[in-house]
């Protein structure tokens, strides 16, 4: 196909763009590993679970609402929400 081609500032822009994206969902897994570790590490010092379970995933399900309302959300699968 004709005129498919990247041209390289193009290329390089993608790059970049790729390069943001990969930093932002590293540091989102490095501060769940890190929250899971000290919830861990908490629920086993006060020999409690069930707290230490249903306030994460409270407050998990409250952000993905608020995501979900958020005006500047990303775009998924080409749909605007």
């Amino acid at each position: 196909m004709r005129g498919c081609a990247l041209t390289p500032r193009a290329r390089r822009r993608q790059a970049r763009q790729a390069s943001r994206i990969a930093l932002i969902t590293l540091a989102l897994y490095l501060v769940t590993m890190l929250a899971q570790v000290i919830t861990a590490w908490s629920s086993k010092r006060a020999n409690e679970r069930r707290w230490h379970m249903t306030v994460p995933l409270v407050l998990g399900g409250v952000a993905l609402m608020c995501a979900r309302l958020a005006r500047c959300a990303p775009r998924v699968m080409g749909r605007t929400p």
